[in-house]
């Protein structure tokens, strides 16, 4: 790290300890163009993670900056909904008829709130599975890790609540023998199994088949 990164970073560990976290396990980022991030150097880096998944047309992709350019015309805020969102439901209806109807939402974790909610809702469970491994994301209830036996947990960052921990069962990624015993203890109550495709926790991992031929969902 370059000595302009450096001073940010002990700047924010004096006023921003979360950003400081962070810039001492990747990168305080400066710009990004492409497939390339730069820091306060400006030192590139070339990108594999996609934003995950976010940038997958590039950082910066000119046919992306002209429709936010757009749309921030109509001068539109939040708390409203916006004819736009037909129109983009319309597309994701021709592209994934399977999954209808569509529910938007402004952030990946008002999404994962609101699916979490309908799930217990309409199942009337509570327990939720989560595999090791996997992008955690800003919900409380996937900040847990394996501890003592498979499947039991414990909260990985102070503050979130023990109860919250308990409701949730961890699962080794990609061992499917595990998942199925862990089912069989709380399949009754679970309301949700969830999984990342892409374990972005510790990179792609292809799971591998058990005697029977069958694959991890994900693999």
């Amino acid at each position: 790290m370059g000595q302009r990164g450096e001073e940010l970073l002990a700047q924010a560990r004096k006023v921003a300890p979360l950003a400081a976290r962070r810039g001492e396990e990747s990168l305080l980022l400066a710009k990004a163009q492409g497939c390339r991030v730069y820091d306060a150097d400006n030192v590139a880096y070339i990108d594999l993670l996609g934003g995950g998944g976010s940038n997958l047309l590039g950082y910066g992709n000119q046919y992306v900056l002209d429709a936010v350019r757009r749309a921030s015309t109509t001068g539109l805020t939040s708390g409203f909904h916006a004819t736009a969102e037909l129109e983009l439901v319309d597309l994701l209806q021709e592209l994934l008829p399977t999954l209808s109807p569509w529910v938007l939402t402004p952030s990946e974790n008002v999404a994962w709130e609101l699916a979490l909610r309908w799930c217990r809702r309409d199942t009337g469970r509570q327990r939720l599975i989560v595999f090791d491994g996997n992008r955690r994301g800003a919900v409380e209830a996937f900040h847990v890790g394996a501890a003592g036996p498979v499947g039991i947990s414990q909260s990985l960052l102070a503050g979130i609540p023990i109860e919250v921990a308990r409701l949730v069962r961890v699962a080794p990624w990609g061992n499917i023998e595990a998942f199925e015993t862990l089912m069989s203890e709380v399949g009754v109550d679970t309301a949700a199994v969830v999984l990342d495709p892409i374990a972005s926790q510790f990179g792609v991992v292809r799971g591998r088949e058990d005697e029977g031929g069958r694959r991890p969902a994900g693999a």
